[in-house]
């Protein structure tokens, strides 16, 4: 299966999930997301893509469940932005060095584990979005705590948002 031009092997690669793993049930966006994610993390010098890299990839689309969430939460956009490039400019060189290489794993593994508990045959951004919020001591996490979301607002405002999809 190909995302623009990219194949699973490309994605193993990349976050080191292969088709056994789940991989193959993430929706087209959630997997735009991925890849995003790893343009961001370049962006900002960094080897690994971990949850911050995600989030600025989810919000920079703008496009999916997840964005929806964010926008009926009030959230904006440019400011979880400002809050995750703050985080990281003030993150110690130490902790940049120590930050975990399997993050982006941790997130989709986690993602996996969130669309089961919705019932879905499929993980989206959604699910990604929550993933980032269960990680808490990822820079994702922290961002949105900051501005005043945690997994306790995105949830219920998720499911309302797929119920009403459904009907």
């Amino acid at each position: 299966m190909r995302l623009f031009g990219r194949c699973f092997s490309m994605m193993k690669n990349t976050i080191g999930i292969n088709r056994l793993t789940g991989l193959a049930r993430l929706t087209r966006l959630a997997r735009q997301v991925i890849f995003n994610g790893r343009q961001e993390a370049k962006k900002l010098n960094s080897k690994h893509i971990n949850s911050e890299h995600l989030l600025l990839a989810l919000i920079k689309g703008e496009r999916g469940i997840a964005a929806n969430v964010l926008v009926n939460l009030r959230m904006n956009f440019s400011e979880i932005e400002k809050e995750v490039i703050k985080l990281i400019n003030n993150q110690s060189e130490e902790a940049k060095k120590e930050n975990d290489n399997f993050q982006a794993r941790k997130i989709v593994m986690q993602a996996i584990e969130e669309s089961k508990s919705l019932k879905h045959n499929y993980v989206g951004t959604e699910d990604l979005l929550l993933a980032m919020l269960c990680f808490k001591e990822g820079i994702a996490a922290q961002a949105l705590a900051n501005l005043n979301l945690d997994f306790d607002n995105v949830r219920p405002e998720t499911e309302r948002i797929l119920d009403g999809m459904k009907t």
